[in-house]
């Protein structure tokens, strides 16, 4: 008797907290089929994510570990790994209520229609708009009733030809989570999904972009050493058969097949699958360091000083259950993989003695290989540290470490990626070409479409290296800086490039990069709020290549 007293209390206490169907919508505009549901869980639902109507991801989500109060703490959103630690709706809300659902805008609804109008749910629990009238106030209005939109009447925040928001929490208890001892911190995670459809095979229909914006709004007042992580399951038609790396010029990890005879559903041509960290989470840095948010051709970008957005920080490849290197298991184990680098129990990983790769074959070559980018070498060429063990392997990008502090947002870009060659590995090559390509249409803030790298590969892999005027010149105190990095044929050897900004006696104020990089068109804001006016100069340089040009400052 008392045992159906307790389960009864139980029903109780938790019939208003969970929701009792969760919201579910898919993105389906270009090569990409991904459905999602309204706790964070992208994938799943019927088979997952599709390419070319067959399946490639079976399930995605995220990971996030951090310390309050001296603790570790970790928590997470990853269906086939049994993490649903997320709620639909902010925190403390009823996660039942009918406006916590997924927003959908489509490029072709109607001005000021249904779903514009719709959209005022979405601003009152923080989703951005353009506020045309500059009132501080969403409302969608044809001031002028011409049936189309002007710049002075607001309008929602559409990126690409579809944009599906909504919010989740963390406010699942304790005791229904696989970490009992992590309870909720209050953290609430904005989540916007975007893709584009272009003309047939431009590269962009093989994209989808996911933006998340993470808020502390619990009692700590700050959440330290946060980590955040997007996790992915690919299956690659047969799961069974996948093996994973990472691209570090490129922050991005990934899903491939070796063999063209490894998977039945796809045939001799599977593709391959990435995961890139478009925009890290900004952190407080040196004065010399700039840090921008991009948030699309209606809201513009940020640029902040004395800051930068950090970079992919570790890259895993790990399993499901009890294999030789498995799901997290504790919050402890959680926090290892975000950190990367370490074995289940905290050890650190021995590249050499990592069975499930090739380090074992690398000579003195794998002590100078970072163990927290797993698989890190060039599968194309055979180069470096390789995936050699075929399963149903799981990726995690992950970032950090960064503070939450309360109610100020820290906002992150990722982006899927679907590259399909004419051979396993070419699919490889693909899939990092298109990723260098999106890296730029990134840069650009999302304004200049990329088109198939096959018709333009001049354009985004430039065949020599260029530097070019800096704009606005005169300036004060921000400049920005581009310049070109030609394709190097020889793969997977991306030139150590620097950028230095030197004052007229040649004395060295700046360095605006200082690192490998593939090829590509880049550009870098030079931020020179702490200099006198006068003339400066600029050197680039990569390999054999040098070139200087001048800049003059005016305050």
């Amino acid at each position: 008797m008392k045992t159906y007293i307790i389960v009864i209390v139980i029903l109780i206490l938790t019939q208003n907290i969970f929701p009792q169907n969760l919201d579910t919508t898919f993105i389906n505009v270009n090569n990409i089929y991904l459905p999602m549901m309204n706790n964070g869980v992208f994938g799943v639902i019927g088979h997952g994510a599709e390419y070319d109507s067959i399946g490639f991801l079976y399930s995605s989500g995220f990971f996030l570990s951090g310390y309050s109060n001296d603790s570790v703490w970790s928590n997470g959103v990853m269906n086939s790994d049994g993490f649903e630690d997320y709620l639909p709706g902010k925190y403390n809300s009823d996660p039942n209520d009918v406006k916590n659902k997924f927003y959908e805008l489509r490029e072709i609804d109607k001005p000021f229609g249904k779903s514009w109008q719709e959209w005022k749910n979405a601003v009152d629990m923080g989703a951005f708009f353009y506020d045309g009238d500059h009132d501080g106030i969403y409302n969608p209005i044809d001031l002028n009733g011409n049936e189309v939109w002007d710049p002075e009447e607001d309008r929602p925040d559409l990126l690409g030809n579809i944009t599906v928001w909504n919010v989740i929490n963390d406010g699942v208890p304790s005791n229904q989570r696989p970490f009992a001892d992590v309870s909720p911190k209050g953290v609430e995670i904005k989540q916007t999904v975007f893709a584009y459809n272009e003309e047939e095979n431009n590269l962009i229909n093989n994209v989808i972009f996911i933006r998340y914006i993470i808020t502390n709004v619990g009692e700590n007042n700050i959440l330290d050493s946060v980590y955040f992580g997007l996790t992915a399951d690919p299956d690659i038609g047969d799961g069974s058969t996948d093996l994973t790396g990472c691209d570090t010029l490129l922050n991005g990890v990934f899903g491939y097949k070796r063999r063209p005879d490894a998977d039945y559903l796809f045939g001799a041509n599977p593709p391959s699958f990435f995961v890139s960290l478009l925009q890290g989470p900004v952190i407080s840095n040196s004065i010399l360091d700039m840090a921008t948010i991009k948030r699309g051709p209606f809201l513009g970008e940020i640029i902040l000083s004395d800051a930068k957005n950090l970079k992919m920080t570790s890259a895993v490849s790990y399993m499901r259950g009890s294999s030789p290197f498995p799901h997290p298991h504790d919050k402890e184990h959680m926090r290892y993989f975000l950190e990367g680098g370490k074995y289940p129990n905290g050890d650190p990983i021995l590249v050499k003695n990592f069975d499930l790769g090739n380090g074992d074959s690398l000579g003195s070559e794998a002590d100078s290989i970072p163990p927290q980018f797993m698989f890190s070498g060039n599968p194309v060429t055979g180069e470096g540290w390789l995936n050699i063990t075929e399963s149903d392997w799981r990726i995690l990008n992950s970032t950090g470490p960064f503070e939450l502090k309360k109610n100020i947002p820290v906002e992150l870009i990722y982006a899927f990626i679907v590259g399909r060659g004419v051979s396993p590995l070419n699919s490889v090559t693909v899939a990092k070409e298109y990723a260098s390509a999106i890296k730029n249409f990134y840069e650009s803030n999302f304004t200049d479409l990329p088109v198939t790298v096959k018709e333009t590969q001049a354009d985004i892999f430039p065949e020599e290296f260029k530097l070019f005027q800096n704009y606005p010149n005169p300036f004060n105190p921000g400049t920005k800086i581009k310049y070109s990095i030609p394709n190097d044929v020889r793969r997977g050897h991306a030139p150590s490039v620097r950028l230095k900004v030197y004052d007229i006696l040649g004395r060295e104020v700046a360095v605006l990069v200082n690192e490998q990089q593939q090829p590509g068109n880049y550009e870098v804001v030079f931020n020179a709020e702490n200099l006198v006016s006068g003339t400066y100069f600029y050197r680039l340089t990569a390999g054999s290549f040098s070139k200087t040009m001048k800049l003059l400052l005016l305050k």
